[in-house]
């Protein structure tokens, strides 16, 4: 899995197991189909050239009405960007309704450990990141309705 391979390889903040003489000569990224859905956001003082508060990704690929692939990577609440693997595991467990929202917002708070730091609170940010993912399936939920708007192609 790719998520473990990137678990492996940063080993904690600003750190990698990289040796000095190693250089990454190659990134594969997949190219998502069609029916992807993407949603980012970032909280932070100014919209560029500033730390984030708190910052997530997330796709969801759509297929037949319903919600196929499921990916939630979030930033500035751990040691370096995570994962919510159990959100997206959460997702794509049966169809995609509205009580799940609150669920995955749980999740996201039992998934993440944020540091207080000039920037922000702990407190906020688990406040914002809950918030952030539920922004997420409520647009997945308003796609999966015929809101083509909700997201950008």
């Amino acid at each position: 899995c790719s998520s473990d391979l990137y678990r492996e390889f940063c080993a904690s903040y600003r750190k990698t197991v990289m040796n000095s003489d190693e250089l990454i000569v190659q990134i594969e990224v997949p190219v998502p189909a069609e029916s992807a859905c993407h949603y980012w956001r970032k909280v932070g003082t100014r919209l560029a050239h500033a730390t984030s508060k708190v910052m997530i990704a997330g796709m969801g690929q759509l297929d037949d009405n319903r919600l196929t692939v499921a990916r939630v990577g979030i930033g500035a609440v751990a040691d370096r960007p995570i994962r919510l693997e159990a959100v997206e595991e959460l997702l794509l467990s049966g169809p995609l309704e509205s009580p799940m929202i609150e669920k995955a917002k749980n999740l996201t708070l039992s998934s993440i450990e944020p540091i207080d730091d000039v920037r922000s609170s702990a407190t906020y940010r688990r406040t914002v990141s809950a918030n952030l993912v539920g922004s997420f399936i409520k647009q997945l939920l308003a796609k999966l309705e015929g809101d083509s708007t909700t997201f950008d192609s």
